[in-house]
């Protein structure tokens, strides 16, 4: 490989390291409807579409029921962001609903999740026991426009804002044992390693794009007038999971992933504090994103 320009995603899997079933596990992040404190109002909402000569494909006013006193509620939603947020930046999608995680992975994602988890926990019980006084002061704070019906039960809290994750084992088209004619049975093996392969080159073409994101976000903020530190770990975390994360082994993937990590080899302060090497990481993050923008 001379450029990486001539890179394309791989649609394969190397079975020198085992087969699919041995290197990841399939994980759910399974949620309730979460309730966000809001209702849309069909008074106001009529009076302003006469008001304003609009039609309800418009849109609708929302009212907020909790006026100057949500704070525990937007605790409650934070976390929840952030549970998903976790859940998303280290799993990669395979089926509706459903994500794969590498195996090598799994130590760091649990202990990940396990943290974002204990935190919404937290802000769960705490809205839990702020509810009685925050409806309260919902009511007097809306006007006349809020009414105690229009508010969750303090027993429905729990089911709203909980989160649980979920572990299988990902299919293998080996593995059948039922009790159908021979051609049948097969038919559905071969199916199943079809649709593994296609889901496995779909995960390689996700990593390729968060990767491009990240180089196109650090090229912009080292060539930007305020140098943030976020791009620095965000970079430097996804290069080096790509090797775990690339479950078809795509060598050029891994040599783009190194590429990447070479853009973090110097502090923030040091390219806070030299221009010219600011200047210089600038210059090679723009010609890696440019390598890498015309994948997809």
């Amino acid at each position: 490989m001379e450029t990486l320009k001539d890179m394309t995603p791989a649609d394969g899997s190397d079975d020198s390291k085992g087969s699919l079933q041995e290197r990841a596990v399939l994980v759910r992040l399974e949620r309730k409807n979460v309730w966000l404190g809001k209702r849309t109002d069909k008074d106001i909402s009529a009076a302003i579409q006469t008001s304003k000569g609009l039609t309800k494909s418009h849109g609708d006013y929302k009212r907020h029921l909790f006026p100057d006193c949500d704070q525990p509620l937007e605790q409650a939603l934070n976390a929840i962001n952030h549970v998903d947020y976790v859940y998303r930046r280290r799993t990669l999608p395979w089926l509706p609903g459903v994500n794969i995680i590498a195996t090598p992975l799994f130590l760091t994602f649990t202990e990940a999740m396990n943290e974002a988890l204990t935190a919404l926990d937290r802000s769960r019980i705490e809205l839990t026991n702020q509810w009685p006084a925050m409806v309260a002061a919902g009511i007097a704070n809306s006007k006349g426009t809020a009414s105690l019906d229009e508010y969750p039960q303090v027993a429905d809290l729990d089911e709203m804002y909980r989160m649980e994750l979920t572990y299988y084992p990902v299919p293998d088209s080996g593995d059948w044992r039922v009790t159908l004619p021979a051609d049948v049975v097969q038919n559905i093996k071969d199916r199943l390693q079809e649709d593994n392969e296609k889901r496995l080159a779909q995960t390689t073409i996700e990593i390729w794009k968060r990767l491009t994101a990240e180089i196109e976000a650090a090229w912009k903020n080292l060539d930007g007038k305020k140098l943030r530190p976020e791009w620095l770990a965000r970079i430097k975390e996804l290069a080096q999971s790509i090797p775990d994360l690339n479950l078809a082994d795509d060598p050029d993937l891994n040599a783009a992933a190194k590429k990447a990590e070479e853009l973090t080899q110097h502090d923030i302060e040091t390219l806070k504090g030299d221009p010219d090497l600011r200047k210089e990481t600038a210059e090679k993050a723009e010609a890696l994103y440019d390598n890498l923008k015309d994948l997809f």
